[in-house]
């Protein structure tokens, strides 16, 4: 039997190599919690048995069944920093809004549309490469976007960002 995972009170062991690869610096803040294709299937299992609502940094990678568990990210209104990758998400509208976000990755995933992105005016970092993405007007609100990572989508038309 697995030992259920609890948050650290250290900084989180960054499995992803999101600091390597991102080139940002996980920071603890109050707690931060990483899943890594860790046996679990869903978001969901992690919500039943871990009620903490003080996260402020997420990562869950590899799961089967995320996308319909996604409303639950939502009350973690904490969160600072996001990784859902590799989850085959398609509809990312469940989760937002997400206040104090600043840093997202959502790459591998089979998402088309950003849109509810639109709010989420803190968003420093955002990664949503290999997804089928269409368009990327709804980033045009996002003013303290520093770093967007858009390799390998259906994207090739930048000026809509500009325009």
């Amino acid at each position: 039997m697995k030992k259920p995972i609890t948050p650290s009170k250290k900084k989180p062991i960054d499995i992803l190599k999101i600091e390597e690869l991102y080139e940002v610096e996980l920071k603890q803040e109050k707690q931060d919690v990483i899943l890594n294709d860790d046996g679990r299937k869903s978001v969901r299992n992690f919500f039943t048995t871990n009620e903490n609502n003080e996260i402020t940094g997420l990562s869950f990678n590899n799961l089967t069944e995320t996308s319909k568990d996604l409303s639950l990210i939502k009350k973690l209104d904490k969160l600072i920093f996001l990784a859902l990758t590799r989850n085959n998400i398609e509809d990312i509208s469940l989760m937002f809004p997400l206040p104090n976000l600043k840093y997202l990755y959502l790459g591998g995933n089979k998402i088309k549309d950003i849109s509810a992105l639109t709010n989420s005016f803190l968003l420093e970092e955002l990664a949503i490469w290999n997804n089928p993405i269409s368009t990327v007007v709804p980033l045009k609100s996002l003013i303290n976007l520093k770093k967007l990572h858009l390799q390998d989508t259906g994207t090739n038309n930048l000026i809509e960002l500009y325009v």
